[in-house]
Formats: structure tokens, sequence, C-alpha cells
């Protein structure tokens, strides 16, 4: 009967040698069409030292134990092309507490030391592995932006869930463009409900009514280039989402309304370009979707019939706590676009007298 992988590995030679290994689910997306998309799991290990991608295995769910120990035996019997002969290492880091421990009984047999560290370089290996496969840099979460925390984050996830759940786009279509303030002595934005006509749901604002004007009259991108910037809140599968907000989600448990209902924020500049938001931008986009939802509703009356011009202070609870915002609808904002509603949206049926 021939030798086991283990066995065979405990013949190799060791080499004082610090090897890092990581278990990641990965940051792409598998889509089979009879089923729902998934994320695969990674093992991988590095050399340290040497600065070498050692060898990985990929599984559909998350690995146990036993099938990391079996991908280190195969490692270190068979490292990927350029990585050296067989070895064994004498240290093996582990970023996962529980992993290490379940490890570290086995791989003393081996005689290799196992503990729980960091792995950065696995960090930098998955950074060119997610840009290889897809085709791009990844897109950075929202705790990336200068002077974001996981609280203000909380905040906007908050507010975003609340917006779904309220559905205001069932009353009113991007046709209605409603002026905001925020705070009331501020500058205004100009701002439309997105999701009337069933495709794209969300909130976006502009900073000026003429941006709307260009937007809807058909111009080209490169003729509203260096004019036209806008702030959006766009309601998505988690498989548009960035990699470092669904982490995030997980790792701070934000509020999600459903599986279609990921929030991607994003700040388009007037060179055409689309980055993420700024911190204040945050802020004005919490307070404008707690607002715009009661707004339409209580002061517009859109649930009622034709949405009518209002205008109102309302006191909003943001996750900095109450605030005041300034909104505006004025029927003649309405009619700068008087053929917005039959392009974008179907017209409204009138109702009928009960």
């Amino acid at each position: 009967m021939g030798k086991s992988p283990f066995e065979k590995a405990l013949k190799l030679p060791q080499t004082d040698e610090t090897w890092q290994g990581t278990v990641r689910m990965m940051r792409v997306w598998i889509t089979p069409p009879d089923r729902a998309p998934y994320r695969p799991y990674i093992i991988m290990f590095v050399d340290q030292k040497n600065d070498k991608f050692l060898g990985m295995h990929t599984l559909e769910a998350r690995p146990t134990p036993e099938q990391v120990l079996d991908t280190l035996v195969g490692v270190m019997t068979r490292p990927a092309p350029g990585a050296g002969r067989p070895r064994r290492p004498l240290r093996l880091l582990i970023d996962d507490a529980e992993l290490a421990q379940a490890l570290a009984p086995r791989l003393s047999e081996l005689g290799i030391q196992c503990q729980f560290y960091p792995v950065p370089l696995a960090d930098r290996i998955l950074h060119d592995l997610e840009v290889h496969l897809t085709g791009r840099e990844p897109v950075p979460g929202l705790l990336r932006i200068p002077g974001v925390t996981p609280h203000i984050v909380e905040g906007i996830y908050k507010a975003a869930a609340f917006f779904y759940q309220e559905a205001p786009w069932r009353w009113i279509s991007d046709a209605y463009p409603i002026e905001i303030r925020y705070p009331p002595d501020g500058s205004p934005r100009f701002t439309v409900v997105m999701g009337y006509g069933g495709m794209t749901y969300g909130l976006a604002a502009y900073d000026s009514m003429d941006h709307l004007r260009m937007l809807y009259s058909g111009a080209s991108l490169e003729q509203v280039q260096g004019l036209l910037s806008s702030v959006s809140l766009v309601f998505n599968p988690k498989t548009r989402i960035s990699f470092d907000d669904l982490e995030d989600i997980a790792r701070y448990g934000w509020p999600v309304a459903g599986e279609s209902a990921y929030p991607l924020i994003l700040r388009l500049t007037p060179q055409g370009v689309l980055t993420l938001p700024s911190r204040d931008d945050l802020f004005w986009l919490e307070a404008a979707l707690l607002a715009v939802p009661r707004f339409v509703r209580d002061y517009m009356l859109a649930n009622r019939g034709e949405p009518r011009p209002a205008r109102v202070t309302l006191t909003v609870r943001t996750q900095g706590g109450p605030t005041d915002i300034y909104l505006q609808y004025s029927a003649s904002d309405y009619t700068s676009f008087p053929d917005l509603s039959w392009i974008l949206n179907p017209p409204r049926r009138p109702r009928k007298k009960r």
C-alpha cells in the first residue's frame, strides 16, 4: 500500500521558512444559469520570505479544517511553478484564529508551528487576482471615503432601507423634480425619484434645474461634459455592489431592505467620471431619503392623485440626531418638461370615482 500524502509530506526536507495561509470568500461572482449567484472560497498559501505564491484551491462552500490541511499538504508536495522545490516550512501563519487552533495539532505532527496572524501578502495577491478575473481595479467601499466611519454609513443604510420600503416611486416619476435644501439655508439640489417606470429605483440629485433640462434634452455625454454633476443612490442586487461594502455589511450588520435593495451611491463629476460620493454627500442623502417619502405622501399628496405644489421644512431623525431639511415642489418646474412624462413613463390613468 502506498504512502498517504500526509506521510509523504513528513518525508520532505524542512526549511526555516514562514508561510502565510488564508481562507477567504473570493471577490468574484459565479453566476450559474440554473441557480443563484455565489462567491466561491479560496484556500491560498504564500511564502513570506521569498514573496512567492505557493498554491491554492477553490471550493463552492466554506472549507473544513481537513480540506485546508489537504490543500496545504498538496502545496508542500507540489508547489506552484516557480515557487521552489517540494518542502515543509517551519512556521505557518493563518489569519483565522479558529482555523489556526484547529490545524495546530495536526501540523505539529509535521514539525510545523501554526499560529494566528494577519497575512498582508495574501491581501495583495488576492487584489491582483480580483483585477485579473474582473478586468478592472476593485471599486472601493464607502468606508474608504475620507472622514467616513461605520456609524455614518450605518445611517445611510438605515435611510436607504426606509426609502426602499416606503417606495415613493409608486406615486411620482422622475418627471416631478423636488427642490431640496439641506441644511435649509444651503444651496438647492434638484432631486428626482427613480422607479416609476419599473427599471431603475433610487434617488438622484442635480446641482441645478438646468442640469435636469440638459439630461432630458437628449444631449450627448460630450455636450454635457464639464456642465453636469450629480449624486445618486440606486438600488441593486448584491452582485452589483462593491465587495468592500458587502464585507462591511457582514462585519457591521448594516440593514438592507431586500435582495434587490443594496444601495450603490455614486457621484458623477462634470468630467463625466463616476466616483465615490463625499462625506457631505452621504449626510445630504441620508436626510433626503428620510424626508422625500413623507413629503411626497403628506405634502404633495401624490398618493391621492396628481402631485400638488408644496413647500415645507421637515425634521428628520438621522444617525446624528434630529435635523431640519427644506423641500419644495412647484408645478412650474414640472411644466419646464412638457413631454418628459410621456417619453420616460406612461401617463397615469384617471382614478375611477367610487
